[in-house]
């Protein structure tokens, strides 16, 4: 005999953005002087979360001004 299954609780499917996008929004967002932990939760990531990848894109994108970009332009 077959057990029911308890219906799965599904999570509101997060539109993914690709890294163009993502450089552009963190971009658009400090450019209005807003701290990197507030554009990681912004675009979608937990308070304390992503900010790594925020600078990063930030870095790239060249809008960055934090200590970590002379370590980034030194190794490109």
């Amino acid at each position: 005999m077959k057990s029911a299954k308890a219906a799965k609780t599904t999570k509101a499917a997060k539109a993914e953005l690709t890294p163009k996008q993502f450089a552009a929004r963190a971009v658009a967002l400090y450019a209005k002087e807003q701290r990197v932990s507030d554009i990681a939760v912004a675009l979608g990531y937990e308070r304390g979360h992503g900010q790594n990848r925020v600078v990063n894109a930030l870095i790239r994108a060249g809008a960055y001004k934090g200590k970590r970009t002379s370590k980034a332009t030194a190794a490109a």
